[in-house]
């Protein structure tokens, strides 16, 4: 007679800790978290499920309340995400010229400065395929005539 388990049936999940680096490597490089999830080899509505069971997580860790062990990886995955995304928007404002203030906390504040007029990029030189294949067109550079 065959005994079952007192764990959760069912396929074992794919978020694991590489998986977790991954998804935040890729988020943390600019990437939309859509297309994070592709990167990882993961589809886009399982992130946005875990990212769910994450956040449930943290707010039960942040009450004082024990997290189940099973809900860990979500918590570890949600902090991961808001990590990376936060280093994005750091890098994103130095690399603006912007002076950024760090604060005791895990965020920062960024100064004013003057606006950064930035050139567009030409489709050619973006990655091909995915996404800007079909949008070529609409970022190719025109020459700009005199009229």
């Amino acid at each position: 007679m065959t005994t079952r388990s007192t764990s959760r049936p069912g396929r074992p999940t794919l978020l694991t800790p590489v998986v977790i680096e991954k998804l935040g490597q890729a988020v943390e490089a600019g990437l939309t978290r859509p297309q994070a999830a592709e990167a990882a080899g993961v589809t886009a509505g399982s992130f946005a499920r875990w990212m769910t069971r994450g956040r449930a997580a943290q707010e039960q860790f942040d009450r004082g309340v024990a997290v189940e062990e099973s809900e860990q990886p979500y918590g570890n995955l949600y902090r991961r995400i808001m990590q990376a995304d936060t280093a994005r928007q750091y890098k994103a404002t130095v690399t603006a010229g912007a002076q950024p203030v760090l604060l005791s906390g895990e965020g920062f504040v960024v100064e004013p400065v003057e606006p950064v007029e930035v050139e567009s990029v030409a489709a050619v030189e973006r990655p091909a395929g995915g996404l800007w294949s079909r949008f070529r067109s609409l970022f190719a550079r025109t020459p700009q005539t005199a009229s």
